[in-house]
């Protein structure tokens, strides 16, 4: 039987070697994707820019400018949070709802100054997704492709590693693919998209890993999050009555479930994810309203 000092050695070991896997991974999806995708991408971000008035165009650019710092800030500061705070699960919670908040409401702001452009220039976004959307699926197919091979070459199963570095159709593929979420989400990365190459995991168009959402619905919040053994659960403006919380990995298979009763129109909830590796999870919470989900990060 091993030592604790020599399991955790093999732990690192097998870390170690998923990650590098990983990189891998990401790699061939960005050479895919700079050979395959960019190319048609660029043409359908410059026809729309050419759209534009030049009053419109001038102030796009300059929300995209701003989308990128805030998302960098938003980045850097969750980071830095969860550094500082990580002996301290209630002040870290606390300090990370408020940080949320805040870049929610500035991200409302560009939003309500994104708007206008979008209403001009709904006939084009239109037009480029309808005429688009035959070459968006095969996209999406290769990409699955690509990663169900890495799968297999480096032996990975989403149920034990919650789909971190492999990503299944929720991550990875989703940081390089055109209109991956809903149709409104979508339009408005690709609104703000400014064109350039995406860099290495962060700046991708399309990417799925921004700490605010876009489409501004109420959704649950995970408390922590990046989380070591337990997370709580929260969603606000909910109608009273019996909801569902369940927990997923990246490929969609159902790994937690648990049943509530909302009270005070709020989900308050904390879920044990003590005996899971760590790795990347989708929190569901379903109601009679219907379904809203999230991302939860398990890092040991």
């Amino acid at each position: 039987m091993l030592s604790i000092s020599a399991q955790a050695q093999r732990h690192h070991e097998k870390k170690t070697e998923f990650k590098q896997a990983a990189q891998e991974l990401h790699k061939e999806m960005r050479a895919w994707f700079e050979s395959s995708v960019y190319p048609t991408l660029k043409q359908w971000h410059d026809e729309y820019d050419a759209s534009l008035s030049s009053e419109d165009l001038s102030t796009l650019n300059q929300l995209r400018t701003q989308a990128k710092q805030l998302k960098e800030s938003a980045h850097a500061d969750m980071k830095g949070q969860f550094k500082d705070s990580k002996r301290d699960k209630d002040a870290m919670r606390e300090k990370m709802h408020e940080m949320k908040a805040k870049y929610k409401d500035q991200m409302r702001s560009l939003m309500e100054k994104l708007k206008p452009i979008a209403k001009n220039s709904r006939a084009t976004l239109l037009g480029i997704h309808d005429r688009g959307e035959g070459q968006i699926e095969k996209w999406k197919s290769e990409a699955k492709t690509i990663i169900d091979r890495w799968k297999a070459k480096s032996d990975v199963d989403d149920t034990k590693r919650g789909g971190r570095g492999s990503h299944g159709m929720h991550g990875i593929e989703h940081d390089f693919l055109p209109f991956a979420a809903d149709g409104k989400r979508a339009a408005v990365r690709f609104m703000l998209w400014d064109g350039n190459m995406p860099q290495p995991k962060q700046d991708a168009p399309f990417g799925d890993s921004d700490p605010f959402d876009t489409n501004l619905q109420n959704g649950p919040q995970v408390f922590p999050n990046p989380t070591l053994t337990t997370a709580r659960i929260e969603m606000k403006d909910v109608a009273n009555g019996p909801a569902k919380i369940e927990l997923f990995s990246m490929s969609g298979t159902l790994l937690k479930s648990t049943t509530t009763n909302i009270t005070g129109n709020t989900v308050s909830e904390v879920i044990d994810i003590s005996s899971l590796p760590a790795g990347n999870y989708m929190v569901s919470v379903n109601t009679a309203a219907g379904r809203k989900t999230t991302q939860l990060v398990i890092d040991k």
